[in-house]
C-alpha cells in the first residue's frame, strides 16, 4: 500500500513475481496510478513499519529489506 504526505491511500499493489537465490527470497511488487502530487510517499507491507520515499525516490525501482 502507498499513502501520501496526508496518510490518503494512492495505490495499492501485489506481487508480481518471485526470486529465490542464495537463501534469499526476492518479491517483486509494482504499484501503478500513483498520482505524482506529494512530497513524499509511505510504503507499507503487511505488518512492517512505513518506509518513506521522496517523490523522486518514488518514481524509481526500489530496493526493499524485510529481513534481519
Amino acid at each position: 500500500m502507498i499513502t501520501d504526505a496526508t496518510q490518503r491511500v494512492v495505490g495499492v499493489g501485489e506481487i508480481t513475481a518471485t526470486d529465490e537465490r542464495d537463501w534469499r527470497c526476492k518479491l517483486l511488487f509494482q504499484v501503478e496510478g500513483v498520482p505524482a502530487d506529494s512530497d513524499f510517499y509511505s510504503v507499507i507491507i503487511a505488518n512492517r513499519d512505513p518506509l518513506e520515499v521522496s517523490a523522486a525516490e518514488a518514481s524509481k525501482p526500489l530496493d526493499l529489506s524485510l529481513g534481519r
